[in-house]
């Protein structure tokens, strides 16, 4: 018991500490055999994003969410200071040109990067609505609602990073030419995109006619309505076996059968108020505790699976997945918590323990 205890509370500390070399991991390499290290390191988190609701522990994934989360704002913050620290530099290197023609130059930049925009987002819109078309599915995204994400382009910290990243001179010892431009530039049109387009947005939309969006809340709504399938049917195979985990798992389906219920009576606008999970009884287990941990643990693996489908299969979109999951992994954490302890031997409930 005592070495899972230590298992169990030193594997997130590893594998964060694993997650925050990793861009190291991924800048070194390239930067060494002169490719963009900036890149290398955004294709790694994009590829590690993909990857962590199929490899991370949950304990793992809750404290990277809150360990990220604080990180990325102190990061992106210090960027900022960075380069507003830099600026008076930046603007000592440019004496030699005039202030109207680096306002001109940084208008010209910042038209190209809209425009360019506009042209992908327009292009990508026109792809995916034939592939739909072809399939004989719904026409989306609509032409109003690619005009929208084309005009929230706005630039941020990569952008500033990107430039910041360019070295002061070459390996002759030259000063790199321009360098101060492309940074003053580039925090021209950060700013200009932040400030301009950030406060258009809901002029915007009111323009474009777009409505509120409600596809999170269709999607969550199917998620968890696959989730419940899934514990429900792996519940049904568990139960049709004679033993304890059988036992175990007859009485717990009355109560993802009921949220199997009440999801679908939602997503067909019934209003269908289910008994609360909180009132579901369960059957007395004293005395088999790992039992019902094993059952448990195996129930939140088979609704991860089905949110991990869904997501494969493009239903719901990866915030979905992520507050769901996380869902999951607090529940898995709950029980690892009560396994390790060994002080419930009931069933038990993700919202707590079950009436017995």
């Amino acid at each position: 018991m005592l070495f899972r205890r230590s298992v169990t509370g030193r594997l997130p500390i590893v594998e964060n500490t694993l997650s925050l070399l990793s861009p190291f991991l991924a800048y070194i390499p390239a930067d060494t055999i002169g490719a963009s290290g900036v890149i290398a390191v955004v294709t790694l988190g994009l590829y590690l994003g993909r990857q962590d609701p199929k490899s991370m522990a949950p304990a793992s994934r809750v404290q990277a969410e809150a360990m990220w989360t604080m990180l990325t704002f102190l990061l992106q913050s210090l960027i900022f200071i960075l380069i507003g620290l830099e600026l008076p530099h930046i603007m000592q290197g440019l004496h030699g040109y005039a202030i109207p023609t680096l306002i001109l130059y940084a208008t010209i930049v910042m038209l190209i990067c809209i425009a360019v925009r506009f042209a992908w987002v327009g292009a990508s819109v026109f792809m995916l609505r034939a592939a739909r078309r072809r399939k004989h599915r719904k026409m989306e995204p609509t032409w109003n609602e690619g005009a929208l994400v084309a005009w929230a382009g706005m630039r941020g910290g990569d952008s500033l990073v990107i430039a910041l990243a360019i070295p002061f001179v070459t390996n002759s010892g030259a000063p790199i030419p321009a360098r101060n431009l492309i940074v003053f530039i580039t925090f021209c049109v950060i700013f200009a995109t932040l400030v301009m387009q950030g406060m258009t947005l809901s002029p915007v939309v009111r323009l474009l006619g777009l409505p509120r969006d409600t596809s999170g809340l269709a999607e969550e709504t199917a998620a968890r309505i696959a989730q419940a399938q899934a514990a429900v049917d792996l519940i049904d195979t568990l139960a049709e076996h004679d033993g304890t985990e059988a036992r175990i798992a007859r009485s717990v389906r009355p109560r993802y059968a009921a949220r199997l219920s009440r999801w679908t009576a939602r997503r067909d606008g019934r209003d269908d108020d289910a008994t609360s999970e909180e009132q579901e009884a369960a059957d007395d287990m004293a005395g088999v505790s790992d039992v019902v941990t094993h059952v448990n643990e195996r129930i939140i693996g088979a609704q991860r699976d089905s949110l991990i489908k869904l997501r494969e299969s493009e239903t719901i979109s990866d915030e979905v997945l992520r507050q769901l999951q996380r869902e999951l992994d607090l529940e898995s954490m709950l029980l690892d918590s009560k396994s390790v302890d060994d002080t419930d031997a009931s069933v038990w409930s993700p919202y707590g323990a079950d009436a017995g």
